[in-house]
């Protein structure tokens, strides 16, 4: 495995964790074509959905606020549209060492460190890139230390979603 899919394993591992706490059912797509890698849902009303650009990243400034990193063209483009399934990207950030990225003993299991998330929906139009390979450019987004991912913000998501129609 190399280290992106570990990354890559891990952010969904955690995703999952978050959602099961608040019994939010979690969708994986087979196929990330359009920057969604899982799909929140909440079954009764109108079953509210969210989906999901996960990254991972093991150097993120955790001192700094907002939180910068750096996204691919090909994603920023993607999770800016306007959608009838909401896009949100979340970003875990991870020790360097995967080592550290889980403890487990006998009583306890913690998983290391912790997710933002940001709604690029609206965002403008990224800036004119040069070269070749356009849509692996990166774009830095910022992303407020104060919008860490959590079970409670899941729920307020699918709330929201619900009671509005979008985010």
């Amino acid at each position: 495995m190399t280290p992106e899919q570990q990354k890559e394993q891990f952010s969904i591992a955690y995703t999952h964790a978050l959602a099961a706490q608040r019994k939010i059912n979690i969708a994986r797509l087979d196929v990330d074509e359009d920057s969604v890698d899982l799909v929140l849902r909440r079954s009764g009303g109108i079953e509210p959905q969210v989906s999901l650009q996960l990254k991972c990243s093991g150097m993120l400034d955790a001192t700094s606020d907002p939180i910068e990193f750096p996204l691919k063209h090909k994603n920023y483009e993607e999770l800016r549209k306007n959608c009838l399934v909401p896009k949100l990207l979340v970003v875990l950030r991870v020790p360097q060492n995967p080592e550290d990225w889980i403890y487990a003993d006998a009583e306890h299991l913690l998983l290391r460190h912790r997710a933002y998330w940001l709604n690029l929906r609206g965002y403008p139009d990224p800036p004119p890139f040069t070269g070749i390979d356009v849509r692996n450019q990166k774009i830095p987004v910022m992303i407020p230390r104060g919008h860490l991912l959590s079970a409670d913000q899941m729920m307020e998501f699918l709330d929201t979603i619900e009671a509005t129609g979008t985010l």
